[in-house]
């Protein structure tokens, strides 16, 4: 890993979601350095907080904010789960590491508090799909040969997120903008801010089809499909996210050190009850 220069700024902004800021590091990395709560704040209100599964609901900010702050304080867990071989699932998620940095970010004062989301993270940088969403919504009509990218595109990303389903973890997002191709064009997926392992929260997801985010032309926050591509989107997408599908693949793939099955049962009910947090937002 390349090391900044004392004094210098080497690594330049690639911009910001609601999270976590990016940073080119040079070197096929990028570094992912938490928002504050105040940060966080500005962010959500210059979006449109649709809850998922809605139309045009809108989520109350404070409660969507404290959503962001406690989602990603989760993915220090996910990150170093002890995975028999973790090589496989660290691969799906871009090989995040968490850098042993956390005490360069100053104590929580009233005005910069980072609560539990106190790291920071490296992940192999990306192509990201939301810029090529943009650039081919700026086209005046959609090329046969884009056509064809963005569907292969969509049966890929099925694919990978049934991948993170046997690793007994998933994304309840289901952003596609949100995914990305590695310079040696592997798919991943780049934002580990919304995750969980809670297998009934996801079967909620499906139900309530919380993908269709992606083609919800009120929530501006989502870049979208070619109006051309959406039938053919939400039809692969019905067939494909399901809870019997969820249900075949869930933890297939999960064998690890951690979890016995005492560890399990309390993980599991630790799970839920966290996961309450971002039910609120959602009712």
């Amino acid at each position: 890993m390349q090391q900044p220069k004392t004094g210098a700024t080497t690594f330049s902004e690639l911009g910001h979601g609601a999270q976590f800021k990016v940073y080119d590091m040079q070197n096929d990395r990028v570094l992912k350095i938490p928002l504050t709560e105040a940060e966080t704040y500005q962010v959500a209100k210059r979006r449109r907080n649709i809850v998922h599964g809605t139309i045009e609901e809108i989520a109350s900010l404070d409660v969507r904010v404290q959503t962001f702050m406690n989602s990603k304080a989760r993915i220090p867990a996910m990150v170093t789960h002890h995975f028999d071989d973790p090589s496989e699932f660290l691969a799906l998620i871009g090989n995040p590491i968490i850098a042993p940095v956390s005490e360069l970010l100053p104590e929580d004062t009233p005005e910069k508090r980072w609560a539990a989301a106190r790291f920071v993270y490296t992940q192999d940088k990306v192509a990201m799909a939301n810029t090529m969403l943009h650039n081919i919504s700026k086209m005046p009509e959609l090329l046969s040969g884009d056509e064809r990218r963005l569907k292969r595109y969509i049966e890929d990303y099925i694919q990978l997120v049934y991948k993170t389903w046997e690793y007994g973890y998933s994304d309840y997002i289901f952003k596609l903008g949100d995914t990305g191709t590695d310079k040696k064009g592997n798919m991943i997926i780049v934002d580990l801010g919304e995750w969980t392992t809670d297998v009934d929260f996801i079967n909620r997801a499906l139900v309530e089809k919380w993908w269709l985010d992606n083609v919800n032309h009120q929530k501006s926050d989502f870049p979208k499909l070619p109006q051309k591509l959406e039938d053919f989107y939400i039809k692969t997408l019905e067939a494909a996210f399901t809870p019997e599908e969820l249900a075949k693949r869930w933890r297939t793939k999960h064998t690890c050190s951690d979890c016995n099955e005492e560890t399990t049962t309390i993980a599991a009910f630790v799970s839920t009850k966290v996961a309450e947090i971002d039910y609120i937002d959602r009712l």
